[in-house]
Order: structure tokens, then sequence, then C-alpha cells
């Protein structure tokens, strides 16, 4: 699991052997995520499930974008208290349950014209 990194000052440091790869968006979504400082996981899970309206475990979903699991959990936690994605069940029963995640596209586009206005000053 863990390589050792030699070159470095001649000193033995532990790294890891395997990173995950983290999604890259196209140059222009790049761009403008840069801008408004977007988290490039967190917008590659909604961007995941805007694709996949069916919805998506947090495994599939880690599996498919090649994050970690629990970074695909955190941010879909997140955005599920935001309101922008839901699950198929109540936070009260979720014990020992596989949740089904959707994106909230009407919430969404509201989240996203709440922030337009406001760079807008309107």
């Amino acid at each position: 699991m863990f390589g050792i990194d030699t070159a470095r000052h001649g000193t033995m440091a532990f790294v890891p052997k395997y990173a995950a790869a983290q999604p890259t968006p196209p140059d222009r979504a790049a761009g403008a995520m840069s801008v408004f400082g977007a988290n490039a996981s967190k917008s590659a899970v909604i961007r995941y499930l805007a694709m996949h309206p069916e919805g998506a475990t947090s495994g599939t979903i880690a599996r498919d974008l090649q994050i970690a699991y629990h970074t695909a959990l955190r941010h879909l936690v997140s955005l599920e208290s935001e309101g922008v994605v839901k699950s198929d069940a109540p936070a009260d029963s979720r014990a020992g349950h596989r949740l089904t995640y959707t994106v909230d596209l009407d919430e969404l586009s509201a989240q996203l014209d709440t922030y337009t206005r406001y760079l807008t000053g309107e």
C-alpha cells in the first residue's frame, strides 16, 4: 500500500503507492471552477448525478469518479443538507441501508441563480 521515496533529499519517506485520480473537467469548466473556487470532486459528484437521473449509491459514484469513498460520501452528505441532492431514505432510518442519491436539478438551478444574482449585485 505504501511505497518508499528515497530520491527526495536522500531520506526515506513513506508516500502513498496509489493515489486516486482527481476528476478532470474540460478546460472551460475548469476555468470557471477556478474563478469561483469550486471543489473539483464535489462538482464531479453533482455532474455525475445530473448525468445519471436514476440515481446512484455513494460507492458507485466513488468508483466511477475514481475518488475515495469517504470523499464522495462527505460531498453527498453536504449536498443533501443543502438541498441539492436527495436520497431514497429518511435521515433517521438509514442504518444498514444502501442509499441511492439523486440530484434535484430545480434546487441546483435555484442555487446557481441565487449566486449569480449575488455576484451581479441584484
